[in-house]
This record gives C-alpha cells, structure tokens and sequence, in this order.
C-alpha cells in the first residue's frame, strides 16, 4: 500500500467507488468562482476604461481596434473572459449533472466528465497571465479619480433632495417624483 503512494486502505468501499466525479466537481466549482471574480475584474476594466469614466487607459497593445471607427480601442480580451466564464459555468453545471442519478459504482458515462474538465482548464489557464499583463501595462488617470470622489456624491446638487423640494411629502412618494436621471447617476457614483 504504501509502496503504491496510498495513505491507508479505504475500509470502506462503496465511498471509494461512490466518490466518483467528485474531484472534477470541486476542482470545477472553484474554477468558477474564480472565472466570476475575473469576469468581475474584466467588467470593471471595461466600465473604467469607457470614455464616461476615463479612470484608466488600458495599454494599445492589449486593446484591439475598431473595423468602423479604426481611433476606437476595444478591450475585447475582457469581453472574451466575461464569455468565457459562463463557459464555465455551463461546463460545472454539466459536470454536476453527470453524477446526478447515478447508482453506487462505475459507469461509463462518467467518461465524459474528462473532456469537461479539459474544457475548463483550456478556458481557464490563460486569463492569469492575460490579466498581468493587461494590469501591468494600463494607465491610471489619477486626476479623473481624485475628481470622482470629491465632494459628496450621494447627494444631489444644490441639497435637492426629494423631502427639501416638498418638505411633507412621504420619502417614497418623493422619490417618485425625483428625476431618474439624478438617481441614476447617483447609482453610478455610489
């Protein structure tokens, strides 16, 4: 036993053989949080990067260009992990089905789940290396930022909020008469 690199014997043997696409699964499971943190990352560099923003300027080289306008510069290697992580996700939820229903033992529809996990690995193994790059060669605009963040910004201008405007007015019935536009750039900004 040792001699093969196990620990122990497995005294019981219906765990042994009942385990089976478990560690495809873990292994997957935490494969796809990591692609919804970096799915994460990617739509925040796409949101910072957007000429709205402009708190960072993300490298010509890990930019590609636009067919119609050829000034634009497209952060597509983070639309391409946003895409990638529901890849992902779908390859998880796949894995996951495979062992459902299954009783105790072999079968042979638990081959499937190799090609699963290479899918993952494929989609996965790259972004690490992409995303240093991307992070290492990109520009913070730290005057844009700076301007972001002055002042108070959950506020409307000039104390316009909706109990000033109409002092007896129920906040809920206020914020119904607020501009939209107001409350969706306060979102923004929060």
């Amino acid at each position: 036993m040792k001699l093969l690199g196990f620990r122990d014997v497995v005294t019981n043997s219906l765990d042994a053989v009942s385990s089976r696409l478990e560690v495809e699964c873990e292994t997957a499971a935490w494969l796809a949080l990591w692609m919804t943190h970096a799915s994460c990352l990617a739509q925040d560099l796409i949101l910072f990067s957007m000429e709205e923003f402009r708190w960072i300027r993300l490298a010509p080289e890990t930019t590609t260009g636009s067919s119609i306008m050829p000034q634009k510069r497209n952060p597509d290697f983070a639309e391409v992990i946003k895409g990638k992580a529901s890849l992902v996700h779908g390859a998880l939820a796949s894995l996951l089905s495979l062992g459902k229903g299954q009783p105790s033992g072999y079968h042979r529809d638990s081959q499937y789940s190799k090609p699963l996990g290479q899918d993952i690995w494929r989609e996965v193994s790259a972004i690490p290396t992409l995303f240093k790059a991307v992070l290492q060669t990109m520009t913070l605009d730290r005057i844009r930022m700076k301007q972001a963040v002055q002042g108070d910004s959950s506020k409307p201008p000039n104390g316009l909020t909706p109990s000033r405007r109409n002092p007896g007015c129920h906040f809920v019935k206020c914020m119904a008469q607020f501009p939209l536009r107001w409350m969706i750039a306060v979102s923004w900004a929060v």
